[in-house]
């Protein structure tokens, strides 16, 4: 009863003290003038202190207790002592090892994050010795803080328990002997962990916990010793979650999975990002049966392997065969590990169950021998073994360490009593925090009511904040509304008001838009743009270049400008600039339209002016500073990455085949000079490096890479356009048609051609580099080609007066630069220029081409002084010995200057097939159109053939006879461009006269006819007949000596009929066509033939009835070898042409049968044919 009423006085007294608070605050409020409600607002405030003070003295009371951790296990110093000598070293040595991984902590820079115990999520790996554990740690290739604490080299295994300081999480490698206890000392050690775990992490004791199950043991195959290595798994995990008082989710880890086959060749053909990632599945269901979750994992683990295997199928040898095993090698695990998964975590009524939360696989070193489960039913694979390559890669390690257990740091959950406690505060935690809130908001309802004058102006547009989030123009819009405002505002306040109850309303709230503003334009503006930007120039690292990272460049370094000017706020500060920087604002701000990127210079000026933390501008900057060197390091320290910047310029068009070449035709391997390799573009690199150097860290480095950029630069532009020059002669392809080689033919002889044009275009694109590479070889050529082609454009008659001036300030400077080999050169180009305009009437009708490939194919390019191939390559010859210095780096410029030459060669070698085409049409094809087949052969290939007169005239000079047979006669390198088909026509016609005899004679004697033994009616005559146009040879054949000498004529014989003759019917076969004779004899080349029933099918019945099973036939035959060689001739096909004419890019001069050179395609004009050949003196 007296307890009763303290406790009712108590209540009294706290009522009578709460009444008079509240009356005491409401009179200072009527005597300040405050409103009333602000009476609430401080008793809200006051019941939030006593709720804090409560919170905190529970706080503090349960951080004495020990009596939740003692319950399991005694802890005291003096069990260390009484313990033998032997485990008393080992649990001193446990204990030190503790104190000196929590000093470590507690002295780490975590310590101004929090406290640094609980800052990071502490993990443990558990398992037997030798299953992983530290190997799966050590190779996980995470940065490792290396302590005392830490592991210790040199030894195999984990003595007590190893520290691993990750930068997110901190993994403890307990022993294997607290897994699988070896002795009973291993017990009292693993309480003794129990007991120093529970004191150091007691608010949260363990974030979760890696079991470790190794391959070794999987591969073993003996599932109750993995059942039984579960239990013992499950009376640790047990005993951990007892003392500690929580549940924690549970990873099993497969590790040394290298042991199954294939694992170490897929990994070969992986990058190494994804040999990073880890490889297995989560559990989100806590409830869920392990073992339905484990069976899901494999067969996802299993999926994405085999899906792997097909992306990886491309590449080929030993490493890809064998990576081909590996999902089938992984399946057969999956009995194995359900037996651990059953005894580790079974559901039964003693314990609580463990949550599996995840299941992964696992390599930290590849070492050892393998040997296929899946081949091991082969014979041959049945002892093969494969050795691994003795590698640490750290198989799917990393991001399960650095990734997915630090994001899983909140699963475990408390147990008991524990859990009760800490609900319990954590309600009285919320109660604070609703009191707190509570209060802070009477204190901003408060504040509002004193400054709303002051505010007028803002909130009449702005009465409710502001939408923002939705959509990146609209907050661009509002915000920039809310920055002319609070501009408007502060032109208003230009001085102090003094303001009730020492508010500085006016300048306060001033402050609050500007900060309110700042923190708006940063967290709806500026943070997600510059995320998205972050985050797109982080994709750079690993995917293709992106032409608009060099677009975030330069709006990086417009943000560093503003950042860094002392006048950061003005109107005067820099701005984007038209051209590029405003796109590369653009696509920050999403690719919006101009109007509403056109807020955002000003709203950030005003954001840089109005942020009072100088270091968060200085950390900005110094940010967007970095991003942009990170711009620069990815795409790459040499610069190189500027090319391809050029290169994607609309406004700088690459160099192709069609600025030279005309007609419609299509390139394949089309060649291009990228646009960065001309003047334009290398202006275009040179303003770009110019903005770079703004924002270059160290500019001196800066410097020294720009000028390794311009020498490299300048090799890669000296060698794309040799290359364009080498495949310049893949133009021809685009000519598709007779007119377009004969249009193109005609400017062949004057400057005005497709080989001179790229000359010339060489010389004015060149001029960029010329300064870089003083001693370039095409550059230098280039520009004598100019001086030539000058002096030649003077030397005709209506050269212009500038352009005889031009010449002859060229052949001055010539003159003093190389003395006479200039004026020499150009007077052999005027030979040269000259040849090819006598070329040109050559090709003026398809006769004169003719004529001209008469007079010389089969020759050599010395024969035929006084023509103008021959007076043109001596002319190319003599220029080549005035001005070549290094033929092999030449040779592309040479090739062009001879490409007008091989142009016309080819144009006269077209021209002349076609008239070879119109001879083979009128001289055979037209006089056998009608032929009868018998009378083709003879008429065609006869003595008198028509094919004997046409190759014997018309196209002698372009065919030759070799032992092969017939084959294109060649000229400067190219052949005639006879088609394969007529070649073949030509083939055969002389294969068939030469084997083809008018009439073989062949020896036939007859022999009995037999029949099987058991047969009840025997043949008594045999005859055989050929079938000739002169009559019909008949052998008869009655089972006594007969014979005949055939006479067989290819010519008229065809049919050959066997007629086996019984008393009650006839037997006859026959072979049938012209070569029916030859067919017999290969029938009877062994001198018989074996014929059944089935041979016959309209006897056969009779056959059998008769019980005759065969019928033997036996012949004699002599002289019958010159037949049975024959082959069989398909009927003569005579080919419509015999050459390829137009059009089409394929049809033209073939390759040399001996150089293989291929000239109707000018794939390659550095190694062009006229260039190689000699010329007489």
């Amino acid at each position: 009863m007296a307890r009763l009423l303290m406790t009712a006085l108590k209540i009294s007294l706290l009522l009578l003290l709460a009444l008079a608070v509240g009356f005491g605050a409401l009179l200072l409020a009527d005597h300040q003038g405050w409103p009333r409600w602000t009476v609430a607002v401080a008793l809200v405030g006051l019941l939030f202190l006593v709720v804090l003070v409560l919170l905190l003295r529970r706080y503090y009371y349960r951080r004495r207790e020990a009596k939740f951790v003692r319950r399991v296990v005694t802890q005291d110093q003096q069990a260390i002592d009484a313990a033998p000598l032997h485990e008393r070293r080992r649990l001193v040595a446990l204990q030190e090892r503790w104190a000196t991984a929590v000093a470590t902590l507690r002295a780490s820079q975590l310590r101004h994050r929090g406290d640094p115990l609980y800052r990071l999520p502490w993990f443990m790996i558990f398992g037997e010795s030798g299953s992983g554990k530290s190997t799966a740690v050590a190779h996980a290739r995470l940065k490792n803080i290396l302590t005392d604490a830490g592991p210790t080299g040199g030894i195999a295994g984990t003595q007590n328990c190893d520290w691993w300081f990750f930068e997110k999480a901190v993994v403890l490698d307990a022993a294997g002997r607290y897994a699988v206890p070896v002795a009973d000392e291993d017990r009292g050690e693993w309480e003794r962990f129990l007991v120093l775990l529970a004191k150091y992490r007691r608010k949260e004791p363990l974030n979760g916990l890696i079991v470790t199950l190794p391959a070794d043991r999987l591969l073993a195959g003996d599932l109750d010793a993995l059942a039984d290595y579960g239990r013992s798994l499950r009376l640790r995990i047990d005993q951990l979650m007892r003392v500690l008082g929580a549940k924690f989710p549970v990873y099993l880890l497969l590790t040394k999975i290298d042991l199954v086959p294939g694992l170490t060749a897929m990994a070969e053909l992986l990058p190494d990002e994804r040999r990073s990632q880890a490889l297995g599945l989560l559990s989100a269901a806590e409830q869920g049966d392990p073992r339905v979750f484990v069976d899901a994992a494999i067969a996802d683990v299993s999926r994405r392997l085999k899906a792997l295997r097909l992306r990886l199928a491309a590449p080929v040898g030993k490493a890809a065969g064998r990576a081909v095993l590996f999902p089938d090698e992984f399946e057969r695990l999956a009995p194995a590990i359900r037996a651990f998964v059953d005894g580790a975590f079974h559901e039964n009524p003693y314990q609580e169950t463990p949550f599996l939360r995840g299941f992964f696989i696992s390599s930290g070193r590849q070492s050892g021998l393998v040997r296929s489960g899946v081949l091991g039913g082969l014979e041959s694979f049945k002892e093969r073994q494969w050795q691994l390559p003795d590698t640490g890669r750290g198989l799917f390690l990393r991001d399960f360490f650095d990734a997915i257990l630090p994001r899983d740091r909140s699963g475990f959950r408390l147990l008991g009593e524990y859990r009760s406690w800490r609900q319990a505060t954590a309600n009285l935690a919320l109660t604070a925090w609703l009191l707190l809130l509570l209060t802070a908001i009477g204190l901003a309802g408060f504040s509002y009511m004193h400054i709303r004058q002051v505010m007028a102006p803002v909130h009449a547009d702005f009465n409710r904040p502001p939408e923002l989030g939705g959509d990146l123009a609209r907050d661009l819009v509002t915000l920039g509304l809310l920055r002319d405002r609070i501009v408007e505002m502060e032109q208003r306040l230009h001085h102090r008001i003094r303001l009730d109850m020492g508010f500085n309303q006016g300048r306060q709230a001033l402050r609050g838009l500007k900060r309110a503003y700042n923190q708006w334009f940063r967290t709806h503006v500026l943070d997600p743009t510059d995320a998205a930007m972050r985050d797109r120039i982080i994709t750079l690292g690993s995917h293709a270049r992106d032409d608009t990272a060099l677009a975030y460049l330069e709006y990086l370094v417009w943000r560093v400008n503003a950042l860094a000017s002392p006048r950061a706020g003005s109107s005067d500060a820099p701005g984007p600039a038209q051209a590029g920087s405003l796109q590369a604002l653009a696509l920050v701000l999403g690719e919006h339209l101009p109007y509403v990127t056109a807020y955002f210079p000003d709203m950030y000026r005003s954001y840089a002016m109005w942020e009072a933390d100088a270091g968060r501008l200085e950390r900005e900057r110094l940010e967007m500073q970095a991003w942009a060197n990170r711009i620069i390091e990815l795409e790459g320290r040499d610069l190189h990455w500027l090319v391809d910047w050029a290169d994607s310029r609309i406004t700088l068009m690459p160099i192709t085949l069609d600025d030279f070449w005309p007609g419609p035709g299509r390139v394949a391997h089309v060649p291009r000079v990228s646009g960065a390799f001309t003047v334009q573009g290398k202006g275009e690199i040179e303003r770009l490096v110019a903005q770079l150097g703004r924002v270059a860290t160290d500019r001196a480095v800066f410097d020294k890479r720009v000028r390794t950029f311009w020498d490299a630069y300048a090799r890669q532009f000296e060698a794309q356009w040799s290359a364009f020059a080498r495949g310049f002669g893949q133009g021809r392809d685009k000519l598709l048609t007779r007119d377009g080689w004969l249009g193109t033919g005609a400017a062949m002889a004057t400057l005005d051609n497709p080989y001179f044009r790229l000359i010339a275009r060489m010389d004015e694109e060149f001029d960029a580099i010329r300064a870089l590479r003083p001693q370039d070889h095409l550059a230098r050529l280039a520009r004598e080609y100019t001086y030539i082609a000058n002096s030649y454009q003077a030397a005709q008659a209506k050269a212009t007066l500038k352009t005889t001036i031009a010449a002859k300030v060229q052949r001055l400077e010539a003159h003093l630069d190389r003395l006479d080999k200039s004026l020499a050169a150009s007077d052999e180009f005027s030979e040269y220029m000259k040849a090819l305009d006598g070329f040109v009437t050559v090709n003026a009708t398809p006769n004169t081409a003719y004529r001209f490939a008469l007079d010389h194919y089969g020759q050599s390019a010395g024969d035929g002084t006084d023509s103008p191939v021959v007076q043109a390559l001596a002319a190319a010859k003599q220029i080549r010995s005035l001005l070549g210095h290094d033929p092999a780096v030449e040779a592309p410029f040479w090739a062009l200057l001879e490409g007008p030459l091989d142009f016309l060669v080819d144009l006269a070698t077209f021209e002349a097939a076609c008239t070879v085409n119109d001879l083979w049409q009128s001289q055979v094809v037209a006089r056998t159109a009608r032929m009868p087949e018998n009378a083709l052969w003879p008429a065609l290939f006869g003595e008198q053939g028509l094919v004997e007169a046409f190759v014997a005239a018309s196209a002698q000079p372009f065919l030759r006879r070799t032992r092969n047979g017939w084959r294109p006669e060649a000229w400067l390198g190219r052949a005639f461009p006879f088609q394969q088909p007529f070649l073949a026509f030509l083939d055969q016609g002389a294969l068939r006269r030469q084997q083809l005899q008018p009439s073989y004679t062949v020896s036939l004697a007859g022999r009995p006819t037999n029949v099987n033994p058991e047969a009840r009616s025997e043949p008594y005559q045999t005859r055989l007949t050929l079938q000739c146009a002169g009559g019909l040879q008949t052998l008869d054949n009655f089972n006594a000596p007969s014979a005949l000498d055939f006479v067989w004529e290819p010519a008229t014989c065809d049919h050959v009929t066997l007629t086996i003759f019984f008393e009650a019917f006839t037997l006859t076969h026959a072979w049938r066509g012209q070569w029916g004779f030859r067919d017999f004899l290969r029938a009877f080349r062994d001198g018989r033939e074996v014929f059944t029933p089935a041979d016959f099918p309209q006897q056969k019945g009779a056959l059998d009835n008769l019980g005759v099973r065969f019928v033997q036939v036996n012949y004699t035959i002599r002289n019958a070898e010159p037949v049975l060689v024959l082959e069989t001739y398909p009927a003569l096909q005579v080919p419509d042409k015999a050459a390829h004419c137009w059009p089409g890019p394929t049809a033209g001069p073939g390759p040399d049968p001996q150089t293989g050179r291929a000239t109707v395609t000018q794939g390659s004009p550095g190694t062009s044919a006229i260039g190689k050949k000699g010329v007489a003196p």
